[in-house]
């Protein structure tokens, strides 16, 4: 059972979290430089970069880890499976009003 916001996945063996909380979204912004990473989050249901899609794995493992060896990590997992993972994130994260999904902005 995961908890809101929280998904745990596995590869090359070891056991992983993604979670989305107010620190991996700052991440985000800071990394993307972006007044909301709401918005690396529609770029990512559109037109997914590999510095998005890296970016974003990066902000959300709960590790320490650098931004190349989340990179790496993408690499092992392929790029369907880290926007399948970051997908399954956002629903945890945000069940009622994932972004980009019918949501107006003002």
């Amino acid at each position: 059972m995961s908890k809101q916001g929280e998904i745990s996945f596995e590869a090359g063996g070891d056991r992983h979290v993604l979670k989305i909380d107010i620190n991996a979204l700052a991440r985000i912004e800071d990394e993307c430089d972006v007044q909301s990473a709401l918005d690396v989050f529609e770029r990512l249901e559109k037109r997914p970069s590999f510095r998005d899609l890296r970016v974003v794995l990066w902000a959300l493992l709960q590790e320490d880890l650098s931004i190349d060896e989340a990179g790496e990590l993408a690499g092992e997992l392929g790029i369907e499976r880290v926007v399948e993972l970051i997908a399954r994130a956002v629903e945890a994260a945000f069940p009622n009003d994932q972004p980009g999904k019918s949501r107006k902005r003002k």
